[in-house]
């Protein structure tokens, strides 16, 4: 993931006033793991890929924006 599209994801992410760490519960992972994953340091499992569409209600267009 590029920094653009890591930006995308973090937008979405606080315009549903969640941190990291309340999506790091949801994956059941660590928030450290999650803050790698969502700079683009580390990718996504398929799972959890869906676990973030659902909580952070994105369409089809905007997930394929971030992960496409």
């Amino acid at each position: 993931m590029n920094k653009e599209k890591s930006l995308l994801l973090q937008s979405f992410r606080i315009r549903k006033g969640l941190k990291q760490s309340d999506i790091a519960l949801l994956l059941d992972i660590s928030p450290t793991s999650y803050s790698y994953k969502e700079s683009g340091k580390r990718q996504f499992k398929m799972q959890e890929l869906a676990i973030l569409k659902q909580c952070l209600e994105l369409t089809d267009q905007e997930f394929s924006e971030i992960f496409d």
